[in-house]
């Protein structure tokens, strides 16, 4: 793959992902982040470096609702099947790291011949803060 030629913007948003990782972030969050440090970027050079990076490899993209904005992270290791939480109340999505889940790609092949889409693997629940807002 041919080296990418790098910009300020994108430097920029690479950054920017790099220092949120394990957040998930939208192209509208992606823009109020940097404008509030001082670089405003276009919402088209944004989508245009974003989907080079995800072809790079350092990002992924997810979009688990239809109609909801899509949301990234930087992640260079895409091998690895990544975990997510959505909190129902909130939306608030948390990357998910736990030993636990780590068979579970294998165990979904054997027994129930089913491969994992690491790009859309996430657990739909309530976050602490919602559960606890409700009392429970």
């Amino acid at each position: 793959m041919a080296q990418a030629y790098k910009t300020k913007q994108r430097a920029a948003i690479e950054a920017l992902l790099k220092e949120q990782a394990g957040k998930h972030l939208t192209a509208d969050e992606i823009s109020q982040a940097l404008q509030q440090r001082g670089c405003a970027v276009g919402k088209a050079t944004i989508y245009r470096c974003l989907e080079r990076m995800i072809e790079q490899g350092l990002v992924k993209r997810y979009a688990f609702n239809e109609g909801d904005s899509a949301s990234y992270e930087y992640h260079a290791d895409t091998a690895k099947v990544c975990y997510h939480l959505k909190c129902c109340g909130c939306g608030e999505m948390t990357h998910l790291e736990c030993e636990l889940l780590d068979s579970l790609p294998e165990h979904i092949l054997e027994h129930h011949g089913f491969t994992l889409d690491a790009a859309q693997t996430v657990l739909m629940g309530q976050c602490e803060k919602c559960r606890l807002a409700k009392g429970e």
